[in-house]
């Protein structure tokens, strides 16, 4: 068992972040406030107050972490018999207009799921303020700049994730491909190789924008000199995504990638999986959170995470982008909202719901008093620890871009992927798509 400290993780990110704390003693378990039941405080939660059984919906946008999620509610319910959780998931493409339109009909759910700082901005009229829960004292730096708003945390981080490339080992080794490809060039070797062996080289999801507008988009962005400042100045129209090296040679990489890919406008996440995990495909885009996925697949898979390699230089390439890209918050409209703030400290300080968190979510924990050892997070997990603690990781900033805009970015690399549209009016339609987003 090892210790993941926030310094390890903080030191491989920490030109960008920011900290912020805070402290107090957690909620009261719903069976703490039932002895409670005749004191006149508060009645927002009144069946829990009543000692009537109650229901918590989590909405969940991650259909990868389905199975993991009900396995860590039934444990919870298991301690709290008097608390049940409600897993409702709805794709990551479609998640957003779901939960508007949940809010509008009254169906709201307790717990749902923000991606960052936009996103957490969208809805923070919504939000239970969680500043005096006790987690949030041991939350490592980087969890907290994007879910903080004038001092105040509104957000769970749900756990510390990495993506690039996942790579069959096994397919690798048959191909006689000894090391990760360093450049364009040798991933381009790798894919001939591949082939030649009556593999596919990668399989990816490029019918979804998301991956596109989410993944690809990051990995340009955290190649800049100073993600940060950049974004920035596209906000302020000082910087332009066109003419820029890192956007140029990442549209070189995405043909690669598309135009080596079996029916890539016609697979989903469930068909990603099901190649990858066969031994069809031997490359996908993805990251930690497939982990569960790829378990239920095979336990024993030889897989792992290997770098983008589009950047010019072999050093600039040899990186995985991580970060916190989820963060459960609560509606603070919600009656049950003590119990939801007892289910997360629960993942936090017992020691059952820290094994969940790890084991069947398959995390690195955002918090600092969580201890975990390599097995239990999966080769994907184990690979994103060693560039951790190596300092060899850029960070995720999609929550940065203006809102609403991740799915456009994704339409547009998608037509420029199958051909529709030149790499300039690629560039062109990335660029006015961020500028109009900020008129």
């Amino acid at each position: 068992m090892k210790k993941l400290l926030c310094l390890s993780v903080a030191a491989a990110m920490a030109c960008t972040m920011t900290a912020c704390s805070g402290s107090s003693s957690p909620s009261p378990s719903p069976s703490s406030r039932n002895q409670d039941a005749g004191n006149p405080g508060s009645q927002e939660n009144t069946n829990q107050e009543a000692g009537n059984a109650v229901n918590l919906v989590l909405y969940n946008n991650k259909i990868e972490t389905v199975e993991a999620l009900q396995k860590t509610a039934d444990a919870f319910h298991q301690s709290h018999p008097d608390v049940s959780i409600t897993i409702e998931t709805t794709q990551s493409e479609q998640y957003s207009t779901s939960l508007k339109t949940r809010y509008a009909s009254g169906e709201a759910p307790d717990i749902f799921m923000v991606t960052g700082k936009e996103d957490m901005l969208l809805w923070l009229d919504n939000l239970e303020d969680l500043s005096d829960q006790k987690w949030t004292a041991d939350m490592v730096d980087i969890s907290k700049p994007d879910i903080t708003h004038e001092g105040r945390i509104y957000g769970f981080p749900v756990g510390i994730e990495g993506y690039g490339y996942m790579y069959r080992a096994d397919l690798f080794k048959q191909a006689g491909i000894e090391t990760a490809p360093k450049n364009l060039d040798e991933l381009r070797n790798c894919a001939g190789r591949l082939k030649d062996m009556g593999v596919t080289p990668f399989v990816n999801t490029w019918g979804a924008w998301y991956q596109a507008g989410m993944f690809y988009m990051n990995a340009a962005i955290a190649q800049q000199e100073d993600p940060y400042a950049f974004i920035e100045g596209l906000n302020a129209g000082e910087n332009l995504i066109e003419g820029n090296e890192a956007f140029i040679r990442l549209a070189e990489m995405i043909k690669l990638d598309f135009d080596n890919c079996d029916s890539p406008l016609n697979t989903d996440f469930a068909a990603q999986v099901s190649k990858f995990g066969s031994g069809t495909a031997a490359m996908a885009c993805g990251g930690t959170w497939n982990q569960p996925s790829l378990d239920d697949v095979d336990p024993d898979m030889e897989a792992g995470l290997i770098p983008m390699p589009f950047m010019e230089k072999d050093e600039d390439n040899d990186v995985l982008y991580a970060g916190v890209t989820t963060y459960w918050v609560i509606n603070k409209d919600s009656a049950v909202k003590d119990a939801a703030k007892e289910f997360l400290n629960w993942l936090v300080y017992d020691e059952e719901g820290q094994s969940f968190l790890v084991t069947e979510l398959k995390n690195i924990p955002a918090f600092s008093n969580i201890t975990t050892g390599t097995d239990s997070i999966g080769p994907l997990g184990q690979t994103l620890l060693s560039y951790l603690e190596d300092g060899k990781v850029k960070g995720i900033y999609n929550s940065r871009y203006p809102a609403g805009t991740v799915q456009a970015f994704g339409t547009s690399i998608q037509k420029f992927a199958a051909g529709n549209i030149s790499q300039e009016q690629l560039l062109k339609e990335l660029q006015d798509t961020w500028t109009s987003s900020r008129r």
